[in-house]
């Protein structure tokens, strides 16, 4: 048999990306992450607020539990008090050590990683309620410490609008952005905690939304105060 000589394989196949083909190739790969990236961080963003709802979901039982031992009395803020200490006007611990026992743990009042300071104390409770009322029952001129109560669910006339807790929106709560100040005792008494609107406010941390947290036990996020949704008084619908 006679073999016919083979044929000698080309070499066009191998030859390797030119310069420009790579330049292209990068390129491409470049505007894919531009578009995948801010994707991600509002995905990763938007898990974050879902914790975080979490946890006040978590709070909103135990203020629940707390008020059926204590006669609907939810638990006494008093001025910046850290943990196992207590406010030297009142003896009492912080609202969320008072709530902790109610609760599975402590890491719940830490946040979800979205606090623009790392603190161990996220969350504020609505007091304003109680120091309204205090202020039409002893009048203005009041000291602050006869102001002060604890929230009175009774007198809650609409449970599906009174906020009860939220994220924590004034810097101030922190030292003003400057230095961390351990305040476990957060509270609207007589400082607007969110959509403040002037002064020291942090950007509301989740996609330019902050959750809050209802007397009827439901969460919802918000952009900034409705009118129509929310109260932080007894029996009127109204702001700060």
């Amino acid at each position: 048999m006679i073999r016919l000589p083979m044929k000698a394989r080309s070499r066009t196949n191998d030859v390797g990306f030119t310069l420009i083909e790579l330049l292209v190739v990068v390129s491409i790969i470049a505007i894919l992450i531009g578009i995948l990236l801010p994707a991600l961080s509002r995905g990763r963003d938007e898990a974050k607020a879902i914790a975080c709802a979490s946890n006040l979901k978590q709070m909103s039982v135990g203020l629940e539990v707390y008020a059926q031992d204590y006669k609907e009395q939810g638990p006494f803020a008093g001025g910046i008090i850290d943990w196992d200490t207590t406010d030297p006007d009142t003896n009492n611990e912080s609202w969320m050590q008072q709530v902790h026992t109610y609760m599975e743990n402590k890491e719940f009042f830490s946040g979800c990683g979205s606090y623009p300071v790392d603190s161990p104390y996220h969350y504020f409770l609505s007091s304003r309620a109680e120091y309204v009322n205090n202020i039409e029952r002893y009048g203005n001129s009041a000291p602050v410490g006869i102001l002060r109560g604890s929230v009175d669910g009774r007198l809650i006339r609409n449970t599906t609008a009174f906020v009860t807790l939220g994220d924590n929106q004034l810097a101030t709560f922190d030292g003003g952005g400057t230095g961390l100040v351990l305040d476990a005792d957060k509270d609207n008494y007589t400082l607007n905690a969110v959509f403040g609107g002037t002064g020291d406010y942090w950007e509301p941390q989740h996609n330019g939304t902050l959750n809050l947290s209802f007397a009827d036990g439901h969460g919802a996020r918000f952009e900034d105060f409705d009118a129509e949704a929310m109260t932080y008084r007894y029996k009127t619908m109204s702001n700060f």
